[in-house]
């Protein structure tokens, strides 16, 4: 059985697991309705075991350092990160988790909703080892913590 993991979800990805600090929906027009498969906590804390989930979907919960130590730390080897945020033109809102992951990237612009928003897809190595959280910590610059071994990393075929 495959553990989607929606960090800030509230129910809009059949099948997944929503983590959310709220019990309620707070957008559209369920708002205030309880949100389903919900497990309460927030993406820098995540309530779950390490390496236990094969898939996590990330869309508009800020990525700071405590997040993506988080979803490194719950990422199961093997498993895909995706990310999806409002697009600014000049802007890569996933470049710090390209940093970050030494995973295999994708990326697209993809509208969601009416809304155009950039979208990376990371998929780790079955043979990949979860990124210490000291390392994205405040302990050493995100942008030396862990980088793709073999130059940028490029798009998964």
């Amino acid at each position: 059985m495959t553990f989607i993991l929606d960090i800030g979800g509230e129910g809009r990805h059949a099948g997944a697991w929503n983590l959310n600090p709220s019990p309620h929906k707070t957008l559209g027009p369920e708002r205030g309705a309880p949100i389903p498969r919900l497990i309460l906590g927030r993406a820098d804390a995540i309530p779950l075991p390490a390496a236990s989930v094969d898939r996590i979907i990330v869309e508009r919960t800020p990525l700071t350092a405590a997040a993506l130590r988080e979803v490194s730390r719950v990422i199961r080897p093997g498993g895909t990160v995706v990310l999806r945020h409002a697009r600014v033109p000049g802007h890569d809102p996933h470049a710090t988790a390209k940093r970050v992951f030494q995973a295999p990237w994708r990326h697209r612009r993809t509208n969601l909703a009416g809304a155009w928003v950039e979208e990376t897809e990371f998929c780790f190595p079955a043979d990949s080892v979860a990124l210490p959280a000291a390392r994205v910590d405040n302990q050493m610059p995100l942008g030396q913590a862990r980088r793709p071994s073999a130059g940028r990393a490029g798009a998964v075929a």
